[in-house]
């Protein structure tokens, strides 16, 4: 479900900072204006 909405420009995911096991999933600019 999270790779078809990063797929469609939904959201991105980012590797966490502080324990690299983690992926944080973000909303896009776009998603967050909508």
């Amino acid at each position: 479900m999270v790779k078809s909405l990063e797929q469609n420009g939904f959201v991105h995911r980012k590797r966490d900072e502080q324990d690299a096991r983690l992926m944080r999933i973000y909303l896009t600019e776009e998603e967050r204006l909508f």
